[in-house]
């Protein structure tokens, strides 16, 4: 019963449909190979279409429907080995005609009939997590057989062709496949007409193997110097993940080619002054701003020099306009009206990576002093993790300890939802209610 309702709440919350947690290849970075045995992680077999067709009546269909995706517990497995796939996207096309439908795929299975299956499909949208493109790097990074590893990179060459749009991706690993390997890779998905390219820096716990460890501000940076200059060539958007920024100036990463921001001009590094007569205060609000219906009236610094730029969105339709992500500013005003309402300081306990950003969001608070930022650090996972989705009750409150090393006691603790399911329990399945006991202060995650 606990996992339908985890199924149900992927679809409701994340419009994400679940097939299978099945997968087809051992990628030395796959989070679940070194994952401590207290975290609750939902494994399930290829779903039958009655369950498919079950939670399609919870899906949105004014949004796209991710398939091989996760934002909760659930092990998401290699979509298109689902036994019943075909069948499977027939019955999301009959319910749901006209939506886009995004597929995250290693393109094991992306053949021939497979491109005939998504032709026949459209819209669709796939992001292939390529990782390398040379038989070598797949056999390192994803545990490949030659055959497979061929079929893998051929599949973006085979979707390029039949004009299904697809994203690509990589964990970035140079310590163990080389610089050259991730300079190949990247030039391979522009060559072949990727909307935009993803480079992730690897996540590695405290139980992996020694080969897999490096020092993370050192290949985050080492990642931003190799990356960046590439970026202000290549003929897509190029994204690491994290990124390496510290403010939140609303400074785009490019446009996607062929889309209405591209035509109108957008390019990276421009900085978006206004939208509509908004000033945007960051990243993500710039983006949301340039999805509105309707006209788009922008206006962008570009080298010293202002230029006014157009065009105009339909109902439904994204503008192409890509940005690197800081933070979402309707979330940071309901933190700062909590914060306004209390009579003493609050503490926001966060992740290592969301630190820096919160910072600078900490300026625009007309009073400073009482909001607190804290970084946690986490201890269960420990290695290079620093996002907030895995941190743990534990982390957290060990981390409110140290806070309590040099403050007061806070009249309340914000945490980030990110760590916690829809019932309020972190990876570990203990609720955040735990702090708030422990803590005697209220405890509200946002």
């Amino acid at each position: 019963m606990e996992t339908e309702q985890l199924i149900l709440h992927s679809a409701q919350e994340f419009n994400i449909l679940p097939l299978t947690s099945r997968c087809d290849a051992k990628c030395v970075f796959c989070s679940h190979r070194y994952n401590p045995p207290q975290v609750r992680i939902v494994e399930i077999p290829p779903r039958t279409l009655e369950e498919v067709e079950r939670t399609l009546l919870f899906l949105d269909g004014n949004k796209k429907i991710v398939i091989g995706e996760s934002a909760t517990n659930i092990i998401e497995g290699e979509p298109f080995s689902h036994p019943q796939f075909p069948q499977i996207i027939k019955l999301i096309r009959e319910k749901y005609p006209h939506t886009v439908i995004s597929l995250t795929t290693n393109g094991h299975r992306i053949n021939r009939g497979m491109i005939h299956i998504l032709q026949e499909a459209m819209p669709v949208e796939i992001n292939v997590s390529l990782n390398s493109a040379t038989v070598r790097g797949r056999k390192i990074l994803m545990g490949e057989r030659e055959g497979q590893a061929e079929k893998g990179i051929k599949s973006v060459e085979l979707l390029h062709r039949a004009g299904i749009p697809f994203h690509g991706s990589m964990v970035a690993m140079p310590h163990l496949v080389g610089w050259a390997d991730l300079r190949t890779t990247i030039d391979y998905l522009c060559q072949c007409g990727a909307l935009t390219v993803r480079i992730l820096m690897a996540g590695y716990g405290k139980n992996a193997c020694s080969e897999l460890k490096f020092i993370p501000e050192v290949m985050h940076r080492e990642l931003a110097d190799f990356i960046y200059p590439l970026a202000e060539t290549a003929s897509c958007p190029l994204l690491l993940e994290p990124p390496m920024i510290n403010d939140l100036k609303p400074v785009t990463a490019g446009a996607l080619r062929g889309s209405k921001a591209y035509q109108a001009g957008i390019k990276r590094g421009d900085l978006i002054l206004d939208i509509n007569g908004r000033i945007p205060r960051s990243r993500v609000e710039a983006w949301e701003l340039a999805q509105e219906p309707g006209k788009i009236h922008i206006k962008v610094e570009r080298e010293g020099r202002v230029l006014e730029l157009a065009w105009q969105n339909k109902r439904n339709e994204k503008s192409g306009l890509v940005m690197e992500y800081d933070f979402d500013m309707e979330r940071w005003d309901r933190i700062e009206s909590m914060v306004k309402r209390l009579s003493g300081p609050a503490v926001m306990l966060c992740s290592l990576l969301a630190q820096n950003t919160l910072k600078a969001l900490k300026k625009t608070v007309r009073q400073k002093e009482l909001l607190n930022i804290q970084p946690v650090n986490n201890n269960f996972f420990g290695g290079s993790i620093g996002a907030a989705g895995l941190l743990t009750i534990n982390d957290f409150y060990t981390a409110y300890g140290e806070y309590r090393e040099i403050k007061d006691r806070p009249e309340l603790i914000l945490l980030p939802r990110e760590a916690f399911d829809y019932l309020g329990r972190d990876l570990t399945g203990r609720s955040y209610k735990e702090l708030e006991e422990k803590a005697g202060v209220q405890v509200i995650v946002i």
